[in-house]
């Protein structure tokens, strides 16, 4: 038999190698079919988190699978050909699409993923002093709305601050531009999609409405108790309809082309009771504080009242809502995800924020303690009123006795 020489068998060797390894470095074969995601768990978590994706076509080398929550990459931590093992990454902006993208070939799941936020720490925000501080709002474009004493003012988020209407120092009635327009004990404000601002001026007891130009006009009330008693706090639905809180006529009003109607309460303590703050879901459903009794009411659309969480007693106690306690709740606001945060207290202990979930469950997120700033659960709030949540999911609410803006800084 005739040997074949040295360099031919050693060539031939090569060869067999490379095509040996021909699917990739780590000798793994290609996908056999397109990337597709079935389903993944769990569909809520903070960061940190470990979130599994069941699909197929999948890469079984970890770093060949590209996986994003709306957007965001997140880092990949095992894999093989039908399922992923990711780590949830610290950013907010983390409720979105779970998509995979293998090999430039990209598929998202149909369930959404919602990232949970960690409230870590309560800073002030910007270094404003506000007299007689309960009122606020903020917009799509991050400004935040306030009222300094009897005016109405805008600070934007380079931390610029501005009176659109009215005089921190001066009370009264005055229909008009922003310079000569006057207000009496502001203590609700919202904001519509087209700019204009209402304001329940409780002093007046009237609706006040600042338009994009900075005129002021009175779009509800006479002035008297008897139409409008103790305007506390201003909503709007989906639809743009403006809803007042009068809290000594124990009602909340709709504010129509033709006057007030009567959206939810029949005037008594024992229906509805005196109604502090109000604002919408994205259902259309209503949420209320009521200050005396310690509860938190669902409204529906349809004006139909029942209880969310409280049980009656003061009380600070976490759990779900037919258990749970407040004290003093005051005002509240929802997020994107229907969460909905209270602000409540009156002493040291009893100064919290407190958040609701769409199912109920009641917790707490800042206060209790005796820092000014720092650790979300050390933190001492003064007096917390007006609330809102911002784009990127932290709490401002105006710390009344300290006469600033504080944030529950998410993560």
């Amino acid at each position: 038999m005739k040997l074949l020489p040295l360099n031919i068998l050693s060539a031939a060797l090569a060869l067999a190698v490379l095509c040996g390894c021909s699917g990739g470095d780590d000798g793994e074969k290609a996908p056999s079919a397109d990337p597709s995601v079935a389903s993944f768990t769990p569909e809520a978590a903070p960061h940190g988190s470990t979130l599994t994706i069941n699909g197929e076509g999948f890469s079984r080398s970890a770093s060949k699978n590209i996986v994003t929550i709306n957007g965001i990459q997140a880092e990949v931590t095992s894999a093989t050909a039908s399922v992923l093992t990711v780590t949830v990454p610290k950013n907010t902006g983390c409720t979105g699409a779970v998509t995979v993208t293998v090999g430039g070939k990209s598929a998202s799941a149909q369930a959404v993923f919602t990232y949970i936020p960690t409230y870590v720490r309560v800073a002030t925000y910007g270094s404003f002093y506000i007299n007689d501080f309960k009122c606020l709002a903020t917009d799509a474009a991050g400004n935040i709305y306030i009222n300094d004493g009897h005016c109405i003012c805008m600070i934007t988020p380079q931390g610029g601050k501005t009176i659109l209407a009215g005089r921190f120092d001066t009370q009264g009635f005055a229909d008009g531009d922003g310079q000569t327009a006057r207000f009496d004990t502001p203590e609700g404000i919202a904001l519509d999609n087209a700019g204009n601002i209402y304001v329940a001026d409780y002093g007046n007891s009237r609706v006040r409405r600042i338009d994009a130009a900075g005129n002021v006009t009175t779009v509800a009330g006479d002035g008297t108790a008897e139409t409008l008693n103790g305007p506390a706090s201003i909503a709007l639905d989906g639809e743009g309809r403006v809803y007042v809180a009068a809290f000594y006529a124990n009602r909340i009003y709709r504010i129509t082309p033709s006057g007030l109607e009567v959206f939810a309460g029949d005037g008594t303590q024992e229906n509805l009771g005196r109604p502090k703050g109000i604002a919408f879901d994205a259902s259309g459903n209503m949420y209320a504080t009521n200050e005396s009794n310690n509860h938190i009411y669902k409204i529906s659309p349809s004006g139909q009242i029942s209880t969310l969480a409280g049980v009656g007693p003061a009380g600070n106690d976490d759990g779900p809502g037919d258990q749970a306690t407040f004290t003093g709740p005051r005002r509240l606001a929802v997020d994107k995800f229907d969460n909905i945060y209270v602000s409540q207290g009156w002493s040291e202990e009893s100064c919290l924020i407190r958040k609701i979930t769409p199912y109920g469950e009641v917790s707490t997120i800042a206060g209790g303690g005796n820092q000014a700033d720092g650790d979300a659960m050390s933190a001492r709030l003064w007096n917390p009123e007006g609330i809102a949540v911002d784009a990127t999911g932290n709490i401002l609410f105006a710390n009344r006795h300290s006469q600033s803006i504080s944030m529950v800084v998410a993560e």
